[in-house]
């Protein structure tokens, strides 16, 4: 049972003391110092200072019934009486590791970059050597689509035949993917077969509406 009682020291727990009673007066200063409500390495007559000299009608005493706190050494041992030291998270070279994990959450939580198209398609069959070489250079940079094509309404301004959402990890690797040499070989596919208007943009990841 965990709490607290208050004990003098001609408490029933402890009956009238004799104070010129060396086992007494031991018992009496494991009481005033604790003994019973706090860790100790040792509670021998010796390491109770003035034992024998204790005043026996001392202030009330809170005392704690709690258990002693255990603590787990590196090696695994329990230890009651210390917690142990602080464990150092450098290597041996005195070097942090490397937090791969950490590393990635920060890569994962970084905004998206998107290549957002609006298509109007004028010779369609000039544009059908497009379409696999517009996939080979989104496969060497991980782009995915987000919208291609769909059913849609525009609600307002004016519309053209397609559109198109494809994402990259962020905005750097879109506009590279956009300004690489394989893209400009692509495009070159579709000279005057489409009339396209491309942005490439930064995603956002700030607060939203639902928060």
């Amino acid at each position: 049972m965990v709490g607290e009682f208050v004990a003098h020291d001609s408490s029933p727990q402890f009956g009238s003391l004799n104070h010129g009673s060396p086992a007494n007066a031991t018992l009496l200063a494991r009481f005033w110092y604790g003994a019973y409500g706090q860790e100790r390495t040792s509670t021998s007559p010796q390491s109770l200072p003035n034992a024998s000299k204790m005043p026996l009608n001392g202030p009330p005493r809170s005392i704690s019934l709690a258990p002693p706190r255990r603590y787990l050494k590196p090696n695994g041992v329990v230890n009651p009486t210390e917690p142990s030291a602080p464990q150092s998270n450098l290597t041996p070279s005195g070097v942090a590791p490397f937090d791969f994990e950490k590393c990635k959450d920060e890569e994962d939580n970084m905004p998206k970059g998107y290549w957002i198209g609006r298509i109007d398609v004028i010779k369609p069959e000039y544009t059908k050597a497009y379409g696999p070489a517009l996939a080979a250079v989104l496969r060497k940079y991980d782009a995915k689509f987000r919208v291609r094509g769909g059913t849609f309404e525009a609600v307002e301004g004016k519309a053209r035949d397609r559109n198109i959402v494809i994402e990259f990890k962020d905005y750097e690797t879109a506009l590279a993917c956009y300004r690489s040499p394989e893209y400009t070989k692509a495009r070159a596919l579709r000279a005057g077969a489409v009339d396209i208007d491309i942005i490439v943009i930064e995603g956002y990841d700030g607060p939203q509406p639902t928060d």
